[in-house]
């Protein structure tokens, strides 16, 4: 079989490396791709918004499955493209996927359907926001309704803060954003698989959004996770079925954005441990991929392709997954501080040139240069993943790789999972 994953970051790194365990697999290629990747699929130079190109390259070199997680190639409605063409991919229509790149149109479908989520606010004008935000309660969170690096989330400690936001927002062509009540509570995030009927999930975990460490700096995709969450157990896991995912499905097909792909699905606990909606994301997130897809012992193929051709429910009932911890952390250049130290090699990727089992390195902003060399191509660099037996050994083995790798304006959290106490589970 001949796979096609098209995107360049970390979860699709992740993505290639799982799948290429499958010894059925014959080629696996992707588009753009990276030099990580590519150590386990043919990169090909097409960009990730090139639709016609990526299925021109499909149908020439007969690729039984795509796979689209690029949040790019899914805007930019590839699954629609390829679907019109006969063409077999994996990922939610760019319809469906208005679930992600639409802040508020999620908040108001999740109150249209009695889907719990935080309360909220939502604005199209400058001077309403500011007006709310006087008399507001502190602190609070604003949103931009768009996706943007960082996911355009600001907590917010008082007036002045969220006023100087909210006037810089509108500045920047923002249409509207959203003003969220700030909730104290367990959070994690939990990707589904559904072929938009059925759903299965993968191991729930928790992402470190905050640049810095101690939780403080801006919001960032994620500076590392673990998996799986130490206080999920079958009656949370009942919860969240009856009261999020399900609806959320059914919602879903009822408005005929039927999804099928990956749903990740970001919650919080109240007091009473009842699941609220905070945001869902189209496709797999990188701290998902990078934690997640290590636990699963079920092959990936075998589900991404049931998925895709609507047989999820009849193949699956659940996924194997295996009794490990995984932990991954994310070096940056720059780390949203500085500007990144583009063109700069990054050394000591040769230590690991050889596969190990309970470690992964994982590629994003890089590249080649004409020299051969891996160098710093933005922000987003390396990150390094590990699954072990408990949550000290993975977080261990993490870091002990961590000081074999370097390069120009480095940057990591060194915090990540190493005070678990319950502070780790409030607003990140």
């Amino acid at each position: 079989m001949k796979i096609l994953v098209v995107g360049s970051g970390f979860k699709e790194n992740a993505i290639v490396w799982k799948l290429s365990q499958n010894p059925g697999v014959e080629q696996i290629y992707c588009t753009p791709g990276n030099p990580g990747i590519a150590k386990y699929a043919q990169c090909v130079d097409i960009k990730d918004n090139e639709i016609e190109r990526i299925a021109e390259f499909a149908e020439e070199n007969k690729i039984d499955l795509t796979i689209a997680t690029s949040q790019i190639a899914i805007f930019w409605g590839i699954v629609n493209h390829f679907t019109e063409k006969g063409l077999q991919i994996f990922g939610p229509t760019k319809e469906a996927a208005k679930l992600e790149s639409s802040k508020s149109f999620l908040k108001k479908f999740l109150h249209k359907n009695k889907i719990p989520t935080c309360e909220y606010h939502i604005f199209s004008r400058a001077s309403q926001a500011v007006e709310y935000a006087k008399d507001a309660k502190y602190p609070l969170i604003i949103k931009y309704d768009t996706r943007s690096e960082g996911r355009g989330v600001f907590l917010c400690d008082n007036f002045s803060q969220a006023k100087v936001i909210i006037e810089k927002s509108f500045e920047s062509l923002c249409k509207s954003l959203i003003i969220e009540k700030y909730e104290q509570g367990k959070m994690f995030s939990l990707p589904i698989i559904t072929d938009g009927y059925n759903a299965v999930p993968l191991s729930p975990c928790f992402a470190y959004k905050r640049a810095l460490e101690g939780n403080a700096g801006v919001f960032t995709s994620g500076m590392g996770a673990y998996a799986p969450i130490p206080f999920m157990d079958a009656t949370l896991e009942g919860k969240i079925a009856e009261k999020i995912v399900f609806p959320l499905i059914d919602a879903l097909i009822a408005e005929n954005l039927v999804f099928s792909g990956i749903l990740s699905i970001e919650m919080i606990l109240d007091e009473k441990d009842n699941p609220k909606v905070m945001g869902v994301n189209s496709t797999i997130s990188d701290m998902e991929a990078m934690v997640s897809l290590p636990l699963l012992e079920t092959d990936l193929y075998s589900i991404l392709y049931s998925t895709t051709i609507g047989a999820l429910g009849d193949e699956f009932e659940t996924f194997e997954i295996y009794n490990n911890h995984s932990v991954a952390v994310v070096l940056t250049s720059g780390g949203y501080i500085s500007e990144p130290a583009k063109g700069a090699e990054i050394l000591g990727l040769d230590n690991f040139e050889e596969d190990e089992d309970d470690l992964c390195i994982f590629q994003s902003d890089t590249k080649k240069n004409i020299c051969a060399e891996t160098v710093v191509n933005g922000t987003k660099v390396i990150a390094v993943a590990s699954s072990a037996s408990t949550l000290h050994r993975a977080c261990s083995n993490v870091y002990d790789a961590i000081n074999e790798i370097d390069f120009k304006n480095k940057r990591y959290r060194r915090d990540i999972v190493k005070n678990l106490v319950k502070e780790d589970y409030l607003f990140m």
